[in-house]
């Protein structure tokens, strides 16, 4: 029986966004050589390094982590090595990593990355010297490099803290002032455009660096969300990171907002969340994305095979079961909006609020399970509620979307969670492959049973000329629930007849 073998190729690139004019220029100019502060350093790892990128889809920023033999680094081949990369990196410089398990797919050759995909782009953010004798007396020193990706600029770079604007007049900063800080008005904004805002800070940020002599990319936009509207009130009480900000006027679960790597350049991604409802027909289960106001919503879908899984650890329960929801928004309660006009928007048998009837999430046998969110996003179509002639004829349209809007978002937060105790979440491990990424669906056959999981987080492991591994963490997966619809016993039906 034929094996088939692979040889990955992958390259790592440091570039100097840190460019001192003390003492040590001579050293740094001499390990730059000619190569414009550019440190290809692929050919220092090898036996013995580690290279390491991990991405979640519910966390600001991604990380990195590589280790490279401490020996003299020279970045232009017939150069005079000065020092260890552990006195030529620091925090700050920028890092690329690119890494493919079958580069022959991307026309990759041996000089140049050519196509291979982009596993993370970022900056370093610790640099460690591990010096170590082993029993036999050997030294073995290692340098190690840590980092996080572009999601950074947002996480921890760009931040407000109120004391640094010494803002002045009240005692508490307000809107206003938050607002001016930015560069923009104060005035509610369609929530694609509100994101823009703290985009155009970070490549602000970034070409600063570029302009200095640096190596930064642009962060690009990916956007699909056309439904939502973003207000500057309540925004005071927001001081620190503004990954914060961002992130609570997203209004997740019903969108979500990720930095990505693209071929392109890093990615800030804003799109409706492609979850799934789940429908038996026959022994098979289907699925739809719910819908959302009539967005676009869609996903990747890649297949996975058994023999490419190393590891599947998946565990379901009660504890996200719910079966009673409520959507608030305190902004539009204490702002705009009263109340009682959402209350008098429900009905008693609306089983938005009390899901009644459904086997999965049913009260009778899993009690009532209240599941609560506050969003700050409102109906594209309010206007507010303002003084002066029009007053009235805003109220009425306020009073027309608000509720509807309101009543969309419940119906999609009970579809997406009636069947959590069908679900599974967990991870898989399986053969190193660079297409996997956070946002996209796992489709795994595994024998006669075929399953569907959604990935929230990506970690890939590469260890020259030893392995590569992918572990993928997933949510929402059928493969319970499809074992309860086949008819022969699942245990001999998800092997095959072969080795794998």
């Amino acid at each position: 029986m034929p094996v088939r073998t692979f040889t990955p190729k992958f390259r790592i690139v440091i570039t100097k966004n840190v460019l001192r004019k003390d003492g040590v220029s001579g050293r740094y100019q001499s390990a730059q050589g000619d190569s414009g502060g550019i440190f290809d350093i692929t050919p220092y790892l090898g036996d013995g390094s580690t290279i390491s990128v991990r991405k979640s889809l519910y966390e600001p920023m991604g990380s990195f982590v590589f280790t490279v033999p401490d020996q003299p680094f020279t970045a232009t081949e017939g150069a005079q090595p000065s020092d260890s990369l552990y006195g030529l990196v620091e925090a700050m410089d920028g890092v690329e990593i690119y890494l493919a398990r079958s580069p022959e797919n991307y026309g990759m050759n041996e000089s140049a990355v050519g196509q291979c995909p982009t596993l993370l782009r970022g900056f370093v953010r610790s640099v460690t010297r591990a010096e170590t004798m082993d029993r036999r007396g050997m030294p073995r020193r290692q340098v190690v490099v840590q980092g996080n990706d572009y999601g950074a600029m947002f996480a921890s770079f760009i931040a407000v803290y109120w004391w640094r604007f010494r803002i002045a007049g009240n005692s508490w900063p307000d809107e206003f002032a938050w607002m001016q800080v930015y560069g923009e008005q104060f005035v509610a904004k369609p929530t694609a455009d509100f994101m823009r805002i703290f985009l155009k800070l970070a490549n602000d940020w970034l070409g600063k660096i570029y302009d200095q002599g640096g190596w930064t990319w642009r962060i690009a936009e990916r956007f699909s969300v056309t439904e939502g509207t973003n207000s500057p009130m309540g925004l005071s009480q927001n001081q620190g990171p503004v990954w914060a900000v961002m992130r609570m006027e997203s209004d997740s679960p019903f969108n979500e907002l990720w930095v990505s790597d693209e071929r392109e350049g890093p990615t800030l991604n804003y799109r409706p969340t492609p979850w799934k409802t789940y429908k038996p027909s026959g022994r098979r289960l289907v699925g739809e994305y719910i819908p959302q106001f009539g967005q676009t919503i869609e996903a990747e879908t890649l297949d996975l095979d058994i023999a490419d899984i190393v590891s599947v650890d998946a565990e379901r329960g009660d504890g996200n079961v719910a079966n009673i929801f409520w959507i608030g928004n305190p902004l539009a309660q204490q702002g705009f909006h009263s109340v009682n006009l959402l209350i008098q928007g429900l009905q008693a048998d609306d089983d938005t609020v009390v899901d009644k009837s459904y086997p999965n999430n049913s009260p009778e046998l899993y009690g009532d399970r209240l599941m609560s969110i506050d969003l700050r996003q409102t109906p594209t179509q309010i206007k507010g509620a303002p003084t002066g002639p029009k007053a009235e004829t805003w109220k009425q349209n306020d009073a027309e979307h608000w509720p509807a809007w309101m009543k969309a978002r419940r119906t999609w937060l009970r579809d997406a969670c009636r069947d959590n105790s069908v679900f599974e979440e967990g991870t898989l491990t399986v053969r190193g492959d660079e297409r996997w990424k956070v946002g996209t669906y796992c489709r795994v056959t595994r024998g006669a049973l075929v399953w569907e999981c959604y990935i929230v987080g990506v970690t890939h492991t590469f260890a020259p000329f030893r392995e590569y591994t992918t572990r993928l963490s997933f949510i929402r997966g059928t493969g319970f629930w499809q074992r309860t619809l086949l008819e022969r016993n699942p245990s001999w039906s998800e092997g095959k007849r072969q080795p794998y």
